[in-house]
Formats: structure tokens, C-alpha cells, sequence
């Protein structure tokens, strides 16, 4: 497999980062996935603008402007059949063993174009104990520190779930591990606001745009009595939800034409602007 590494196509097995890179050193990386289907990206210019604004707010240079030129080599250097995800790591490469950066900062950028699982139709999901802070500088950015996101998930598996899903610092339902969290109460559905520390995923987005998703704050006791519950992520579109802590969800009419009318539109609208 190839990867591409600051300009260069490299094997995936090569050596090609240093030691120093900060984006393993300290997490100080930015990160996006774009799902694929026979090679062909989806929502990739929405995927790239929140790379930029997540490099802003760690306070990274901008990524270049012709990220999508490179992408599209990529691409054709590994062309894959059926469902994959596009992986671009922008990090703040080479810098001092502790949190100080290298100045001038010489970021890092890795892409690789790897086969992605299919998701399950349905999806279990567990609460975990840790709060999802607010406040956190990092809060809303897609960021490579993801330890906390690897703990949940850990407690999660272990505990019969697919997905952690996580409460904000106040008790508000907030955002699973890898995934953004849509209730039905049936007559709107709703997602936590950008205010519980949640991230702008791209089909969160959509999801308000084109269907009329509602935001707004959610106690997290409200999952096990929403009528229908979904995760959104770039590679799930958006999954129903069977069960929350052992507890079985409905899975409303309403919850199933949403899930199906939004792959349907997506699949017509590669790159919603």
C-alpha cells in the first residue's frame, strides 16, 4: 500500500516520520476520515474546510490548498472496489520532546486511502462515566488526542457496545466516541448543540440541512426513552441504534426513511458545498 507523506508517495511499511513529530510526541495533530465508495470520496470539501478550522484552533498552519490534488493522486495510486476511508493526519511535525513546538513549525502531512468495514445495520451503545468537557480548549476540534475516545470505546466494548456515547461537564447528551448522536422524540429529531462540546460532524451537518434536524440540549436520561435513536458519522451515514446500556430502543418509521433518504441523497450529492 501506498501512503502519501509531505509530497512523496512512500510504502506503507517505510519509515518516513521522525521520532520528534509532534503529532506522536504530544497528540499535537489535526485529523479527518472521508468515506469512499469504489474510490470515490464523499463530502470531501466539507471534510477539508473542518480540517482548516481545526488546524486554526490548535493554532497549526493552514494545510495546503491543493490538499484535493493530492487526494485525487492518492486515489488513483490506490484505487480500492466498495466502501473505504480516506485518512489525512496534519500534524505539527518535528518539535522538542515536551508541549513546546518546533519555531518555525514544519507541519507534517500523511494520507492514506485504506478498505473500511461495513457498518452494522443497528448499533448498541453504552454511556460511560467520563464527561466530555465543554470548555476544553480542544472541545470541537478533530484532534489526534484520543486517548479519552479510546478509553470509552474500551469501556463500551466490554460492556456489550459498539459505541461510548458521552455526557458534557453539565449532564447534556453530547457525542459518542466517533460519532454524533440524533434522538427522535417523536415529532422532531434533535442533536446536541455545538454548546456540549460536540464535533461538526459533516453528516451532523447534513443532517440539519437537508432534513431538518433540530439542535438543541438533550438530558442524557432522555436516550432510553426517545422513540428512535441514530449515530451519524461519515462511514455509518446515519445507523439506528437497537439498544442503550441493555436497553432496547424502538426503531421508528420516521428513523428509517431518515437513514435511508439520507444515503440516497448523498450518493446523488458527492460534495455538498
Amino acid at each position: 500500500m501506498k501512503v502519501y507523506i509531505n509530497g512523496e508517495f512512500r510504502d506503507a511499511d517505510e519509515p518516513a516520520l521522525l521520532v520528534s513529530d509532534h503529532g506522536f510526541t504530544v497528540g499535537d495533530a489535526v485529523f479527518e476520515t472521508i468515506k469512499t465508495i469504489d474510490s470515490v470520496p464523499y463530502a470531501m470539501t466539507r471534510h477539508l474546510e473542518r480540517l482548516s478550522r481545526s488546524a486554526s484552533g490548535l493554532g497549526l498552519p493552514t494545510p495546503p490548498s491543493a490538499l484535493h490534488l493530492a487526494i485525487a493522486e492518492l486515489l488513483t495510486a490506490e484505487p480500492l472496489k466498495g466502501l473505504g476511508r480516506i485518512r489525512l493526519t496534519w500534524s505539527g511535525g518535528p518539535g522538542p520532546a515536551g508541549s513546546l513546538r518546533a519555531h518555525p513549525i514544519e507541519p507534517t502531512l500523511v494520507i492514506s486511502h485504506t478498505s473500511a468495514p461495513t457498518p452494522a445495520a443497528r448499533a448498541r451503545v453504552v454511556t460511560v462515566p467520563y464527561p466530555r468537557n465543554e470548555r476544553s480548549p480542544l472541545s470541537g476540534i478533530k484532534s489526534t488526542s484520543y486517548a479519552e475516545n479510546v478509553l470509552a470505546l474500551s469501556y463500551a466494548r466490554e460492556r456489550g457496545g459498539d459505541e461510548a456515547i458521552f455526557a458534557d461537564t453539565q449532564g447534556r447528551l453530547a457525542e459518542g466516541s466517533g460519532s454524533n448522536i440524533i434522538i427522535f422524540d417523536g415529532t422532531n429529531f434533535i442533536t446536541p448543540s455545538l454548546d456540549c462540546g460536540v464535533l461538526a460532524g459533516t453528516a451532523r451537518g447534513l443532517a440539519i440541512e437537508w432534513f431538518g434536524v433540530h439542535e438543541g440540549e438533550i438530558p442524557l436520561h432522555s436516550l432510553t426513552s426517545a422513540k428512535s435513536v441514530l449515530l451519524t458519522s461519515s462511514l455509518r451515514d446515519l445507523q439506528l441504534v437497537s439498544h442503550v446500556d441493555g436497553v432496547e430502543i424502538p426503531v421508528t418509521q420516521d428513523a428509517l426513511t431518515l437513514a435511508k433518504d439520507f444515503s440516497s441523497r448523498l450518493l446523488k450529492e458527492v460534495d455538498p458545498r
